[in-house]
């Protein structure tokens, strides 16, 4: 235990919370140049001290120009107002791509601003951790597809542009579910997510809820769009579930046109289910649509 006035050199203290500190730290002057760094800083970008006194860089060749750019941009907002700042940057270090978290904070005299003082940690750990919660959270956790929590991010990109929306129920799933019980009955929706994604791709693809899909895509034509929803059902043939052997039947409804905000592709998914409820009415094992009202 340390004890209080006893033989502490208050410059020895200082130097070894600045030496052992987990955090980069970094000092400039008013003209931006570095006056000095922590070995944890220099150690981030595996630097020594001479690389960058006097440097209004860091010296580092991967560094990107935009992003050293956008560091001085800020340093030189500070030294001009004031108002620390709290930011987060992607550098290349060693070839890999490093997250940082970073505070800057103005260094006075006389109540005139000298310089300033930099403190930096890198994220990258937890940055792919909390990415990859994200990435947790936007999918369903039994066929792997995207959910319903991902349609808000997605939808801005889906608008002003020629799509599909497809909706998709598998037939008389909830006999089947009855009959054979629910392991069989999450083995076929495993299935058919397999065939969705095969034939589309994992950023078209959603589990809408219980056995209803949902596949929105670019539009190119009805005839491309019924030749996939063909490869579907071929895929969904004498598929082996468990310790049996059948085909699945789906039925499927359909609208294409360009929805010019997110409402509005909700409400195509509303006509793209009214279409495959005329595919039930018909005899199931179908697939209905035409244009949106938004063609």
């Amino acid at each position: 235990m340390i004890k209080e006035g006893r033989g502490l050199d208050p410059e020895k203290v200082r130097l070894a919370l600045l030496e052992n500190s987990n955090v980069g730290l970094f000092w400039k002057n008013g003209q931006l140049e570095y006056l000095g760094a922590n070995q944890r800083f220099l150690d981030y970008f595996g630097l020594k001290l001479k690389d960058i006194l006097g440097q209004l860089y860091c010296p580092h060749p991967n560094n990107d120009h935009d992003d050293l750019q956008k560091i001085m941009d800020q340093e030189k907002q500070l030294l001009k107002d004031g108002v620390a700042l709290n930011d987060y940057l992607t550098l290349s270090v060693n070839d890999n791509h490093r997250t940082f978290h970073y505070y800057l904070s103005p260094i006075y005299d006389d109540n005139t601003i000298c310089g300033l003082l930099g403190f930096i940690m890198d994220v990258t750990s937890q940055m792919d951790e909390l990415n990859q919660l994200q990435v947790e959270a936007a999918r369903d956790p039994l066929t792997t597809l995207k959910n319903r929590r991902s349609f808000d991010r997605d939808f801005g990109y889906l608008t002003q542009r020629d799509i599909s929306v497809m909706m998709i129920d598998i037939d008389y799933f909830k006999t089947f579910n009855d009959k054979f019980g629910h392991l069989y009955g999450d083995a076929v929706l495993k299935k058919i997510s397999e065939a969705l994604l095969h034939v589309y791709g994992i950023g078209h693809c959603y589990r809408y809820g219980g056995d209803e899909f949902l596949v929105i895509e670019d539009f190119e034509s009805k005839d491309r769009l019924r030749r996939n929803d063909q490869k579907v059902r071929e895929y969904l043939k004498q598929v082996k579930i468990l310790d049996l052997k059948f085909d699945i039947h789906i039925s499927a409804g359909y609208v294409y046109g360009q929805a010019q905000t997110p409402d509005e592709v909700y409400e195509m998914i509303r006509e793209a289910d009214r279409m495959l409820y005329q595919s039930k009415d018909n005899g199931r094992n179908q697939i209905s649509g035409g244009p949106s009202l938004y063609n």
